[in-house]
């Protein structure tokens, strides 16, 4: 089918016109159903408190977090109109995203053809991950139309007839290109994705029309022209990117990621094409075939048969989709923090792809029994994919389980049921800007740690109870509000400090992906008084044993013993170590050998606080659970403990390799 702009400009059409306006309509009524309906979470919560900021502190508060301002700025401009409720600030993201349904349909249009940019736009309308963050006020759907209008702009520009008129009206598609790629990159910096994809799509074009340029003077002088202007263009993207550059640079390099291990490229494609065949919470058997129906009928859609003039096209729609998406395995694998809605960009590029290949299969050149067969298909792929985004979308309206962290109801409990004089902690501490929206209480919050990011470079170490004994002071009752605790308390201080010594009060209410626990502070124990025996046994990197704390010097064959162990950074450590904590037979005390009877080995800190992210000064606390054989003999058992990884045990300053810690009598 002709692409409607590949030949003289035409007008839309009163059919067309109609089509794109249910599906718009369409696209409005799915993200505005229930706008305002979940609380606001963190990442909400945050850009809600650094949007209503006045400007100048909104952009310095920005460069304090891992995002450009632009967003934050737009968000406060509205806020200031339309006000602070849920509803209003989220609906900036759903105006956004239903422009995104338009902006596809136009790029459909301007590089595919009408059929394909409206079964694109439909798709993306219908979506249930574009109505996820349609419905949340972060700069999501912001990138998405502006990288749609960069890509859009890119199209008019080299992706249409050879016939065209170079005229006055590029002017202002060129100005389209540069100002939306700039405010792109100043919304998210993965919109530095789509314009990859747009230098590679520039390429493919080079590589295409230079043989013509080669043999066609006139040609050859407005190519020639266009050519210099792309790149003129670029080099205007950077240079108004530059005052921001050395703050995206220290953001790069100081947030560190809390995810441990590696994220594969498997993880990247596969999460990222479940997101958008289905969203995040369909069915995960119906999920693996709406995934596998959309896939096949993005080939089709890439690989169909087609005019030889359109083939440039859909290569460029294969480019938006796969250079992010391998852009996005790169980073992540150096770097391993990934979710689906950093590629949100390229999905427009997918539907438009899965349009495609609905098309192809609908082709009319088919024989008549062929043609039937190939329409059931498309009927069953379209009702699996209308099952699956309907169950989806059915959940993030319906069901509590799937949806954000409810704040709104732990705050609301808070307020209830606080009497004066509690004191309100927030583990972590970076839930302060979203807790503090909905609290509208008199007591002391005090957040743990004290920081607006999620705090992977500087969690709480055996410090903070320390710093919970300051916080009980002059309080009966402390209520502890965890989320993310794995994050901010890898070691679990906090926690362990007040299980052990105060009273733990009921809480008559469960709340969605948020814990809320009460504590009696009258006639607490001191915190933070370990360890119970102090030691300074250095090893070879600068770490020390700095003391430990055993429970019981005797215990009973079948009973535990319990341990803790106190490391001290002096230091940056080069590499993440396990520890051992063995229990000797007692007919092997000395250093020189021993059999183990029992082990308990595990990470020097915390799988997301690993001994290469401890700073110098930082006291860690690991605590073991080593249990007396049932069938143990009588007699004095050895602790022994120490450090390896995968080279082997770490030597201490001595040239040991394992301390001997202490001696258990076993009855």
């Amino acid at each position: 089918m002709k692409s409607a702009v590949c030949g003289p400009r035409s007008v839309v059409n009163s059919p067309r016109l109609a089509i794109i306006i249910v599906i718009c309509s369409l696209a409005f009524g799915l993200r505005v159903y229930h706008l305002g309906t979940q609380s606001l979470w963190y990442d909400e919560g945050l850009s809600v408190d650094v949007a209503g900021l006045p400007p100048l502190a909104t952009i310095q508060t920005s460069a304090a977090t891992d995002h450009p301002p632009l967003h934050a700025l737009m968000l406060g401009a509205w806020m200031r109109w339309a006000g602070r409720s849920e509803f209003a600030v989220r609906f900036l993201s759903l105006w956004c995203s239903v422009l995104a349904v338009a902006l596809t349909w136009r790029l459909g249009r301007a590089l595919l053809a009408d059929s394909i940019g409206a079964f694109g736009a439909a798709l993306l309308a219908a979506s249930a991950f574009a109505v996820w963050y349609a419905q949340e006020t972060r700069g999501y759907s912001l990138l998405l139309v502006l990288t749609l209008i960069a890509t859009w702009a890119f199209a008019r520009l080299f992706c249409r007839g050879e016939a065209q008129r170079f005229d006055q009206d590029n002017k202002w598609t060129w100005s389209a290109f540069v100002v939306s790629s700039v405010a792109a990159l100043y919304t998210h910096y993965y919109a530095a994705f789509t314009l990859l994809a747009l230098n590679a799509a520039f390429l493919a074009v080079l590589a295409c029309r230079a043989s013509r340029a080669s043999r066609n003077a006139h040609y050859a002088s407005r190519f020639t022209f266009h050519v210099s202007r792309f790149y003129l263009s670029q080099l205007i993207i950077v240079l108004a990117f530059v005052p921001w550059l050395p703050v995206a640079i220290r953001q790069a390099t100081t947030n560190v990621s809390y995810f441990p291990g590696r994220v594969g490229w498997q993880t990247v494609v596969g999460d990222t094409l479940r997101a958008f065949a289905t969203g995040d919470v369909a069915p995960t058997t119906l999920a693996a075939w709406a995934v596998g129906v959309m896939g096949l009928l993005a080939i089709i859609g890439a690989f169909a048969e087609q005019p030889r003039t359109m083939r440039l096209n859909r290569v460029i729609a294969v480019l938006l989709v796969a250079v992010p998406i391998a852009a996005m395995v790169f980073i992540a694998w150096q770097k391993p923090k990934f979710a689906p809605r950093y590629l949100i960009e390229a999905s427009p590029a997918f539907y438009l792809l899965i349009g495609a290949g609905i098309t192809a299969a609908n082709a009319r050149r088919m024989s008549t029994s062929l043609a039937v067969f190939s329409r059931v298909v498309v009927a069953a792929v379209v009702i699996i994919l209308v099952a699956t985004n309907v169950l989806s979308l059915d959940a993030t309206y319906f069901d509590p389980a799937r949806q954000r962290p409810d704040m709104r109801g732990v705050a609301a409990y808070i307020v209830t049921n606080e009497e004066p004089g509690d004191v309100i902690v927030l583990l972590s501490g970076h839930q302060s800007p979203v807790f503090g929206y909905y609290y509208r209480g008199t007591n002391r919050v005090v957040p743990m740690p004290p920081v607006i990011m999620p705090p992977a470079q500087s969690p709480l170490d055996y410090g903070a109870a320390r710093q919970l004994q300051d916080i009980a002071q002059g309080h009966d009752r402390l209520w502890l509000v965890l989320w993310q605790r794995e994050l901010a308390d890898p070691t679990d201080v906090v926690m362990n400090e007040l299980l052990t010594k105060v009273r733990r009060l009921g809480v008559g209410q469960d709340f969605h992906d948020m814990r809320l626990m009460l504590f009696d502070l009258q006639g607490h124990a001191p915190f933070g008084n370990g360890p119970q025996n102090a030691l300074d046994l250095r090893f070879a990197e600068p770490i020390a044993l700095a003391g430990y704390d055993l429970n019981v010097s005797a215990r009973a064959p079948g009973e535990s013993l319990d341990l803790a162990l106190y490391w001290r950074a002096s230091g940056h450590i080069a590499g993440n170590y396990q520890v051992f904590t063995h229990l000797l037979a007692p007919e092997s005390p000395s250093l020189a050998g021993g059999s183990m009877v029992i082990g308990s080995d595990h990470i020097a800190g915390a799988d997301n606080y690993p001994t290469s992210l401890w700073t110098e000064g930082t006291l860690v606390r690991n605590t073991f659970i080593l249990r007396v054989p049932p069938d143990a003999p009588p007699g004095k058992y050895s602790i022994e403990v120490g450090l390896y990884d995968a080279t082997g045990r770490l030597k201490l300053a001595d040239g040991a390799d394992r301390i001997l810690l202490a001696q258990v009598v076993v009855k």
